[in-house]
């Protein structure tokens, strides 16, 4: 369990410690420094008085909110002990729920809070030619639990059948065509997004898939790296509970015992294959793209064009699985890969070795060899969809994975699923009942501070020279702010039943993938959200320079527009700043005010930046949690943001 910021406790405390002086005017934090560090305070520190010490303290007490208070434990000296003060209230009483691997104070609250009142926006009956009523048929037809068991792997049967019916390389090239259709994950993996290299339109990223583990050395792979070597040793039982967990949903599915477990001693020997393709990538592989070795270091490989992929990968029908999306487009009268199809160069292939291995190597095996894939991750990525019996056997493999012991409640299930396949409907709604004008105007106040105070700080710092210093105070100045949601939406309308949530998942998938197409045709604006409105959560995005904050973090307990300024700074307040902060993380750093991954900073200034943020790396490779200890540089990112 995790105490965040406690409604911004560790925030607002630590403002409260630092910040505050003593009768004398002496500033309270610096006088700690003694107990803090364990050694004398500098020359010319002042120090206090027991008695002030207490008597501040004491109103520290007095003045924090009364749900802040229960979190804290007031038995402890903050200065030898800070989170233990203001968090062992809550970790004394808190237990993790069995449904969640982990609980972050704050956080959990926050996301319960919003989930609470989407519940309550779904199950709101509706009349027909409610605009939301989509919402509520959604909702309705995923909690639908009597229906799910009346029909049990039925919903699969079908698809089933033409897997198991394939009888050569035409047939399964046709099956595949339709699983990419409908988004259902096998051999590839494909994501539209906005790239490093070109950040006017949005690229498409063919990537490696169809393995399950969380990675290649989970499985038994062909290595002579011993450290590699012992990792795949060391996932041998990751590896014998995933063939049973095959074996489970294959017997749900129709198949006798043995011939479940037989479809999945094969699926494992195939993502065996796959992860062995992507563990094999040469270091240098792109050393010949015809791009110096630093661009390919700021930037990546080169984007390609359309034909370049059918030319070089022949055995891979990408002209089929592409167009089977566009025609599914044209049939809803819409447009979308357009500029794919007219060879823009869109196309970054990050995990080109993979690709080279599938279309060489694919036909070294009979098609009987790929069909146990394609049968068990059918199964595997609609399981959730199903009946109780599929739902405990994911809940099998998970508890062995994560330790969860138990699902979520049902309405908690299908509230996330609603939100996944309605999420503009969602948003418009939750913003329309939960985030009025007055929220919205407090929330810019908020943020607008947040940004001129960065800005204000970095005019002060000492380390950078002029010309850096002007540069990066240009870029911090241009920091675009994005509050609450985006400004338009634009979303695949489709058609929604209240008694089908395998159905009504199926047209969302698909739906997403159509607009993932479609925004292959459009230009970046910079405006675009990667987040919806109701998550729980903020980012800073370096290729826009742009701090996105959405309206289901504006929530208590990090923000409400009658709290007292204090609680709202120490609450959103420190995640405003922390993300502000990435934009001049050891990643944000690399980025010029022109959204440019180059080198933009004197040697100098990148020598003294390297050599404070290896200091905070130190100091929480320092730190020991759960009898494990912590490696700074791995969270580098995240603790510079945590400081700034």
């Amino acid at each position: 369990a995790a105490c965040g910021a406690a409604a911004g406790a560790t925030a607002l405390l630590a403002v409260l410690l630092v910040g505050a002086t003593d009768k004398h005017n002496r500033p309270l934090g610096l006088a700690l420094h003694e107990l803090l560090t364990g050694g004398a305070p500098p020359a010319g520190w002042p120090l206090m008085a027991d008695g002030d010490r207490i008597a501040f303290l004491s109103g520290v007490r007095r003045d924090v909110p009364g749900d802040v208070e229960r979190a804290m434990n007031f038995s402890i000296d903050p200065c030898s002990n800070f989170y233990e003060y203001v968090c062992g209230g809550w970790i004394a009483n808190v237990t993790i729920p069995e449904h969640q691997g982990s609980l972050a104070k704050s956080w959990d609250v926050a996301q319960r809070n919003v989930a609470s009142r989407l519940r309550k926006l779904f199950e709101e009956p509706r009349a027909e030619g409610d605009p939301y009523r989509q919402l509520s048929d959604w909702y309705s037809g995923c909690m639908d639990t009597e229906g799910l068991e009346r029909q049990g792997a039925a919903p699969l049967q079908q698809v089933l059948a033409r897997i198991d019916g394939i009888e050569d390389y035409d047939g399964f090239w046709d099956v595949m065509v339709y699983l990419f259709e409908w988004t259902i994950p096998t051999l590839f993996y494909l994501d539209v997004g906005m790239g490093v290299r070109v950040r006017t339109n949005f690229s498409l990223f063919l990537e490696s898939g169809g393995i399950m583990l969380p990675e290649e050395t989970y499985y038994d792979l062909n290595t002579t790296d011993p450290d590699d070597r012992n990792e795949t040793l060391k996932h041998a039982g990751d590896r014998r509970r995933l063939v049973d967990y095959y074996a489970k949903i294959n017997e749900l599915s129709g198949l006798s015992a043995e011939q479940a477990m037989g479809v999945a001693q094969r699926t494992l020997e195939v993502e065996t294959l796959l992860a062995q393709w992507e563990y094999d990538t040469p270091y240098d592989y792109f050393d010949n793209s015809g791009v110096s070795e630093e661009e390919l270091n700021n930037v990546g490989p080169p984007l390609v064009n359309f034909s370049h992929v059918v030319d070089r990968y022949k055995n891979i029908p990408f002209r089929r699985l592409f167009g089977a999306i566009r025609g599914a487009c044209n049939r809803s009268n819409l447009e979308c890969g357009t500029s794919l199809f007219n060879d823009t160069n869109n196309i970054l292939l990050s995990d080109g070795y993979y690709y080279d291995m599938v279309n060489a190597h694919m036909r070294d095996h009979p098609v009987s060899f790929w069909k146990p894939l394609l049968r068990t991750h059918y199964i595997y990525n609609l399981a959730p969809l199903l009946s109780q019996e599929f739902l405990d056997a994911n809940l099998d493999m998970n508890n062995h994975m994560t330790g969860v012991t138990s699902l979520p409640p049902r309405w908690q299930k299908c509230v996330l699923a609603t939100t996944h396949g309605l999420p503009s409907l969602s948003d418009l709604k939750f913003l329309e009942d939960y985030f009025d004008q007055r929220a919205y105007q407090e929330g810019w106040g908020l943020v607008n501070r947040i940004k001129d105070s960065f800005v204000s700080n970095m005019a002060t710092v000492g380390w950078m020279d002029n010309t850096t210093q002007s540069r990066a105070l240009d870029k911090a100045r241009r920091m675009d702010l994005n509050l609450g949601s985006p400004d338009s939406y634009h979303t695949i309308i489709y058609p929604v039943v209240n008694d089908s949530y395998f159905n009504n998942s199926g047209l969302a998938y698909r739906a997403k993938r159509m607009r993932a197409f479609m925004r292959l045709d459009e230009p970046v604006s910079g405006k675009e959200w990667t987040m919806r409105a109701t998550t729980v959560n903020a980012y800073y995005d370096n290729g826009v320079n742009g701090l996105f904050i959405p309206a289901g973090i504006m929530q208590e307990p990090f923000f409400n527009e009658t709290y007292r300024p204090e609680r709202n700074f120490g609450g959103i307040g420190s995640i405003m700043g922390h993300e502000v902060t990435h934009g001049f993380d050891n990643t944000g750093a690399k980025y010029n005010e022109f959204r440019e991954r180059k080198e933009w900073w004197s040697p100098e200034v990148v020598e003294k930046f390297d050599r404070k943020t290896r200091c905070i790396g130190d100091l929480y490779s320092g730190f020991r949690i759960a009898n494990e200890d912590l490696s700074g540089n791995l969270t580098l990112g995240e603790n510079i943001a945590d400081f700034g």
